[in-house]
């Protein structure tokens, strides 16, 4: 329930606090007097669209504040809970305009942004305006509209995740089949390198203790080829062939000497020589040996080495990241190979999610079928008092094959106003000043729990008098008895049947400004103004007696 609302230095109004109450609340004044700008400083405060330039002349800046008291069970506890902002059954709403254009909003003193305004003002008040008969005009509008009449926002809830699921499930298809085709081309190049990988079986480090390797031999090349050339230096061909020959040279002059003892030195000499370069041989035979037991094929192990190199050319990675890297493509082609069963559950669930949506939008549409015979009854029951008792309402309710987040049913309320008239869609059909009763029985229809909302109606009640204004005035106090009901009007039938009542005017004063002010009318004030609406200015005798004859037929009512 808005409880009240203070205005500082916006437009007309230089200072104004008013308190509002459960009940029909009206607002009443000449055309002109600033009944509009209550409206626009509510929408302000409320974080609505509304008309620039909102600050008073010659004032820096202008302030709005609404409170609103709500029950403990109201749906924006939650919201302002989890937004930080406490709550003790007291909303206030305040919002500063300033000249420059800027502009800042509070919630229970906390800064708030406009965004956020307008998605908890959406749960405070519900504003039908001059202009808002549109709503019946826009078609789009009106599956809503049943929809809330049926009560059915839960149903429609499963409904459009039932929708989002099945539109994400087949996306979710799309993006597999597209990746299966893309990834296809490279079937071929994974199958290649992966048998590559495995021919050759690169481990990391490999690369570095091969180059290693090969150092080692080609230094152990050397080395074996100077021991070769040692051991020769020593064999039947080198020292000992020479030490053999003098031997034998000795042996033949030995006997031509008579004095052998002159050559017996020499010969045990050259024996012992013979054995030293004997076992030097061996000895060198032992290391050249040693050397050659450890030695590696050099051309393989170069012929790995080049390989493994060549392949880390062929990836750009480095040899140590290629065993990974095969870990990679083999992954990759694993998940190719398994793309068919994938696209295959995906389609699956697609097709689960498919038969989910339709069985909840056609479920859905049944309900709709029902809600709208009672919809249509509930009209007729509700034009008839305002002066439409030949016309019938129909919802029109046609299956389409477009399916969307709303189900699969277009509805279009449809009207005939006169016997034997067709019916027809209700922008074709209805007037204007029907317009305005065809929506104010709709809300009369729809209005069965507003959760606390306050409905707004400005001037709903235009282009009608008499005993259809008076029904209008019924309705009105009708939607008013749970809840609270605030109405611009200049209906003497509609201000009457009002538990509470403000007159709007408007003055200049004597330095020549021009101010709204609004005044809460007693029970005499009231009748004079009752009065003055049926009279115009000049209140008659014959005004007042009708004013008070409204006024008692209101209190019979109650």
């Amino acid at each position: 329930m808005l409880a009240s609302l203070s205005i500082r230095n916006m437009l007309l109004v230089e200072k104004l606090d008013l308190e509002f109450n459960i009940g029909l609340n009206v607002l009443t004044g000449e055309t002109g007097s600033g009944k509009s700008i209550l409206l626009d400083c509510l929408g302000f405060v409320l974080g609505w669209k509304v008309r620039a330039n909102l600050v008073r002349e010659n004032c820096k800046y202008g302030e709005v504040s609404a409170e609103f008291q709500l029950s403990l069970s109201h749906e924006l506890n939650v919201v302002l809970q989890e937004a930080n902002i406490e709550l003790d059954g007291s909303l206030i709403i305040r919002r500063i305009a300033y000249k420059d254009g800027r502009k800042k909003c509070y919630v229970n003193d906390t800064l708030c942004s406009v965004e956020f305004l307008r998605v908890i003002s959406s749960s405070l008040i519900e504003l039908h305006g001059q202009k808002d008969d549109n709503l019946l005009l826009r078609k789009k509008t009106h599956l809503k509209l049943l929809d809330d009449y049926a009560g059915l926002d839960g149903r429609h809830a499963m409904l459009k995740t039932a929708w989002l699921n099945w539109q994400n499930s087949i996306k979710d298809a799309e993006i597999a089949r597209s990746n299966y085709e893309k990834e296809q081309t490279e079937t071929d190049f994974f199958s290649f390198s992966i048998e590559e990988f495995a021919q050759l079986d690169p481990k990391p480090g490999e690369e570095a203790e091969l180059e290693m390797n090969r150092r080692v031999i080609k230094a152990n090349e050397k080395i074996i080829e100077r021991l070769h050339k040692a051991s020769g230096l020593f064999s039947e061909s080198g020292v000992e062939k020479t030490l053999l020959e003098a031997c034998q040279l000795l042996k033949e002059v030995e006997g031509l000497i008579e004095d052998q003892t002159l050559t017996e030195d020499i010969m045990n000499a050259l024996d012992q020589s013979l054995d030293k370069v004997g076992d030097i041989k061996m000895k060198i035979d032992q290391v050249l040996y040693r050397f050659s037991s450890n030695y590696t094929d050099i051309e393989s192990l170069e012929d790995r080495l080049f390989k493994i190199r060549e392949l880390s050319r062929k990836h750009r990675r480095k040899s140590d990241d290629l065993p990974e890297l095969m870990l990679q493509f083999s992954k990759k082609l694993d998940r190719i190979n398994s793309f068919e069963k994938t696209i295959g559950d995906l389609e699956q669930k697609k097709g689960s999610a498919k038969s989910k949506y339709f069985e909840l939008a056609t479920s859905l549409s049944k309900l709709r079928q029902n809600a709208a015979h009672r919809l249509d009854n509930s009209m007729v029951n509700q034009l008839a008092p305002l002066k439409m008792e030949a016309a019938r309402f129909k919802t029109k309710i046609v299956q389409t094959n477009k399916s969307n987040i709303d189900g699969i049913d277009e509805v279009d309320f449809e009207i005939s106003t006169n016997p034997g008239s067709k019916f027809g869609p209700i922008s074709k059909v209805a007037s204007g000043g029907e317009l305005s009763r065809i929506l104010l029985a709709l809300k009369v229809c729809l209005v069965t729990d507003t959760q606390g909302i306050t409905l707004v109606f400005d001037e709903i009640d235009r282009g009608v008098g008499g005993a259809t204004a008076d029904a209008v005035g019924q309705r009105l106090s009708y939607l008013s008895k749970n809840e609270q009901i605030l109405v611009v009007t200049h209906s003497p039938q509609v201000t009457a049947k009002a538990n509470f009542h403000w007159h709007v005017t408007k003055e200049v004063g004597n330095d020549n400004f021009t101010r709204t002010f609004v005044k809460k009318l007693g029970s005499e004030d009231k009748k004079r103004e009752i009065a003055r609406m049926l009279s115009g200015k000049h209140i008659t005798n014959e005004a007042l007696a009708a004013a008070e004859k409204l006024l008692l037929d209101m209190r019979q009512d109650h």
